[in-house]
């Protein structure tokens, strides 16, 4: 049904009424029907046009990460022989989760006529972001009546979270005879001949080549190869509300789902295969798997994340143990670093390699969280037994991971590609 927009028409009709009824005569009657035909004609002309408006949206693409910006085009159609004087269409959306370059615009529609209208929808934060409601509001050209239409498309935009390339940060490897080369922790791996030399005391005999040596009377040469290793690593994401805050600054659960997303991408270009492991108000495995897919599947299972979870990192690690992927290299992501939880760390220490990354979480909400010096205590306790710890907080450069690592007694050995 048609709004009034203005009803100054509506008193002077009442008025003349009024009037004429009192006074009698030509003139007050004659502005009574002239006042009401317009008021008539009006409404029957939004009527019409609520009728006869169309609408159709489309978007350049449906998934993109945080900071990108998609195209929304709406086609606006009039379907009737009655011009539209004016349509104005609004893309109202909370401004925490995207902005928009125009919210509202508009135009007039001639008979049968279309307009194309394109929004610039730029997306601020990872998640499932529908698309619309539209608001599509007419009016008569007489600006006495609106018609509004309210609409849902029933799409959703899927917003990933912004992937930071980080670089020069040695993941741990968990098992050999693999892709990478490390001279220093592989094993040498009998599938990658490297070359053949002159035999050297204290070398094995299992790796003599004979028959170099039989070319060679009198001198013995061995096989020298390859030391590789490889390994599969799981990003273990903390998502226990408890232990997560916001802030002024921002909220912790979404630099540790960045984080995330960076060691899942840094794992895939150094050829490793990587997964994910998230326990919050649903239980989330993706076992690890290599390439490009593996890593949308991973952004894909990031977008929806929230820190909706009622147990805590310790004791979903020790749940899950029996799941996680044998000889696997753990990347264990949390803003609360607690006594069982370091506990529980070094337990898996053994038959898994780690990496622990603490988001602060005075960074986000100062006086929130865990005390300070007991969170560092144990985090150089950690460093100390060899497991890389990495404190970091809103505001730092996820690119130079490696310049926050707590030291501890030897660094940790660089593994090259």
């Amino acid at each position: 049904m048609p709004a009034i927009r203005d009803g100054r028409l509506l008193v002077l009709a009442a008025a003349a009424l009024a009037f004429a009824r009192l006074a009698g005569g030509t003139l007050p009657w004659f502005l009574f029907y002239a006042a009401a035909g317009s008021v008539t004609a009006a409404l029957l002309w939004t009527l019409w046009l609520g009728r006869h408006l169309r609408h159709e949206v489309t978007v350049d693409r449906d998934r993109l990460s945080a900071g990108e910006v998609v195209h929304v085009r709406m086609r606006v159609e009039n379907t009737g022989a009655v011009p539209v004087p004016w349509v104005e269409v609004d893309l109202p959306i909370p401004g925490k989760v995207a902005s928009v370059d125009a919210p509202a615009q508009g135009g007039a529609l001639g008979p049968y006529g279309t307009q194309l209208l394109e929004f610039r929808l730029t997306a601020r934060r990872r998640g499932r972001l529908p698309l619309g409601p539209f608001r599509i509001v007419a009016g008569d050209g007489l600006g006495l009546f609106v018609v509004r239409r309210e609409f849902a498309t029933g799409r959703y935009l899927t917003v990933y979270p912004r992937v930071v390339r980080i670089e020069d940060l040695p993941l741990p490897l968990a098992q050999p005879l693999g892709r990478l080369q490390d001279p220093r922790h592989g094993v040498a791996d009998p599938a990658r001949l490297a070359e053949i030399r002159p035999y050297r005391p204290g070398d094995s005999p299992r790796h003599i080549h004979w028959r170099s040596s039989a070319r060679h009377q009198g001198s013995l040469y061995l096989k020298e190869f390859d030391r590789t290793a490889t390994t599969q690593l799981l990003v273990v994401l903390d998502l226990d509300r408890r232990a997560h805050v916001a802030g002024p600054a921002g909220e912790t659960v979404e630099l540790a789902v960045e984080l995330a997303a960076a060691l899942a991408d840094l794992a895939v270009r150094q050829g490793f295969a990587a997964g994910l492991l998230a326990r919050g108000a649903q239980r989330v495995l993706l076992p690890p798997a290599r390439g490009a897919r593996a890593l949308r599947g991973i952004l894909e299972l990031l977008a929806g994340v929230e820190a909706d979870g009622d147990r805590p990192l310790a004791e979903v690690l020790r749940a899950e143990t029996p799941s996680l992927p044998a000889r696997s290299a753990l990347a264990v992501i949390t803003p609360d670093l607690t006594p069982s939880l370091a506990a529980t760390l070094l337990r898996l220490q053994g038959p898994y390699r780690l990496l622990l990354a603490v988001v602060r979480s005075e960074s986000v909400a100062p006086g929130r969280g865990r005390a300070r010096p007991e969170r560092d205590r144990l985090a150089r306790a950690l460093a100390d037994r060899r497991i890389p710890v990495y404190l970091l907080g809103v505001g730092d450069d996820l690119r130079s991971l490696p310049a926050y690592q707590v030291q501890g007694p030897s660094p940790v050995e660089r593994v090259v590609p």
